[in-house]
Protein backbone atom coordinates (compact mmCIF):
# COMPACT_ATOMS: atom_id res chain seq x y z
CA UNK A 1 0.00 0.00 0.00
CA UNK A 2 1.35 3.45 -0.95
CA UNK A 3 1.93 6.09 1.69
CA UNK A 4 -1.01 8.49 2.08
CA UNK A 5 -3.09 7.08 -0.77
CA UNK A 6 -5.72 9.47 -2.07
CA UNK A 7 -8.87 7.91 -3.33
CA UNK A 8 -11.92 9.62 -4.82
CA UNK A 9 -13.40 10.33 -1.41
CA UNK A 10 -10.38 12.44 -0.40
CA UNK A 11 -10.56 14.78 -3.42
CA UNK A 12 -12.87 17.75 -3.76
CA UNK A 13 -15.47 17.35 -6.52
CA UNK A 14 -14.04 18.55 -9.82
CA UNK A 15 -10.44 17.64 -8.98
CA UNK A 16 -8.45 15.19 -11.07
CA UNK A 17 -6.20 12.65 -9.32
CA UNK A 18 -3.10 14.81 -9.96
CA UNK A 19 -4.60 17.79 -8.07
CA UNK A 20 -5.47 19.76 -11.21
CA UNK A 21 -9.05 20.73 -12.07
CA UNK A 22 -10.93 18.11 -14.08
CA UNK A 23 -11.77 18.82 -17.74
CA UNK A 24 -15.13 20.52 -17.13
CA UNK A 25 -13.74 22.68 -14.30
CA UNK A 26 -10.73 23.60 -16.43
CA UNK A 27 -13.04 24.64 -19.27
CA UNK A 28 -15.13 26.80 -16.91
CA UNK A 29 -11.96 28.45 -15.57
CA UNK A 30 -10.75 29.17 -19.12
CA UNK A 31 -14.13 30.62 -20.13
CA UNK A 32 -14.12 32.91 -17.10
CA UNK A 33 -10.65 34.12 -18.08
CA UNK A 34 -11.66 34.66 -21.70
CA UNK A 35 -14.57 36.79 -20.46
CA UNK A 36 -12.34 38.89 -18.20
CA UNK A 37 -13.64 37.42 -14.91
CA UNK A 38 -10.39 36.50 -13.17
CA UNK A 39 -11.87 36.48 -9.66
CA UNK A 40 -14.48 33.94 -10.74
CA UNK A 41 -11.75 31.85 -12.37
CA UNK A 42 -9.79 31.85 -9.10
CA UNK A 43 -12.92 30.93 -7.13
CA UNK A 44 -13.68 28.05 -9.52
CA UNK A 45 -10.08 26.84 -9.30
CA UNK A 46 -10.24 26.85 -5.50
CA UNK A 47 -13.53 24.93 -5.52
CA UNK A 48 -12.21 22.38 -8.00
CA UNK A 49 -8.83 21.76 -6.38
CA UNK A 50 -9.23 22.71 -2.73
CA UNK A 51 -6.17 24.93 -3.03
CA UNK A 52 -5.60 28.05 -0.96
CA UNK A 53 -6.15 31.54 -2.34
CA UNK A 54 -2.49 32.20 -3.16
CA UNK A 55 -2.06 28.87 -4.94
CA UNK A 56 -5.24 29.33 -6.95
CA UNK A 57 -4.30 32.89 -7.91
CA UNK A 58 -0.85 31.83 -9.08
CA UNK A 59 -2.24 28.88 -11.03
CA UNK A 60 -4.94 30.98 -12.70
CA UNK A 61 -2.49 33.77 -13.59
CA UNK A 62 -0.11 31.21 -15.11
CA UNK A 63 -3.00 29.71 -17.08
CA UNK A 64 -4.09 33.18 -18.23
CA UNK A 65 -0.58 33.99 -19.46
CA UNK A 66 -0.47 30.69 -21.32
CA UNK A 67 -3.89 31.28 -22.90
CA UNK A 68 -3.05 34.88 -23.87
CA UNK A 69 0.14 33.67 -25.55
CA UNK A 70 -1.57 30.85 -27.44
CA UNK A 71 -4.89 32.49 -28.38
CA UNK A 72 -5.07 36.23 -27.57
CA UNK A 73 -8.07 36.84 -29.83
CA UNK A 74 -10.42 34.85 -27.57
CA UNK A 75 -10.15 37.38 -24.77
CA UNK A 76 -13.00 39.88 -24.63
CA UNK A 77 -11.15 42.41 -22.50
CA UNK A 78 -7.47 43.40 -22.54
CA UNK A 79 -5.46 42.84 -19.36
CA UNK A 80 -6.32 45.49 -16.83
CA UNK A 81 -3.66 48.09 -16.24
CA UNK A 82 -5.29 49.82 -13.29
CA UNK A 83 -7.33 52.96 -12.85
CA UNK A 84 -4.71 55.62 -13.48
CA UNK A 85 -6.36 56.65 -16.76
CA UNK A 86 -9.73 57.12 -15.08
CA UNK A 87 -8.17 59.21 -12.32
CA UNK A 88 -6.35 61.42 -14.85
CA UNK A 89 -9.56 61.89 -16.85
CA UNK A 90 -11.47 62.83 -13.70
CA UNK A 91 -8.90 65.45 -12.70
CA UNK A 92 -8.83 66.85 -16.23
CA UNK A 93 -12.63 67.17 -16.32
CA UNK A 94 -12.65 68.80 -12.89
CA UNK A 95 -9.93 71.24 -13.94
CA UNK A 96 -11.87 72.17 -17.10
CA UNK A 97 -15.07 72.49 -15.07
CA UNK A 98 -13.49 74.89 -12.63
CA UNK A 99 -11.87 76.87 -15.42
CA UNK A 100 -8.34 76.02 -14.36
CA UNK A 101 -7.44 74.97 -17.89
CA UNK A 102 -8.43 76.57 -21.16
Amino acid sequence: MAANPRDEHDRPPGQAPDGAPDASSHQAICEALFEGRKIEAIRRHREATGSDLRGAKEAVEALEAELRASDPTRFLAPPRAGCLGAIALTFTLLAVGYGLVA
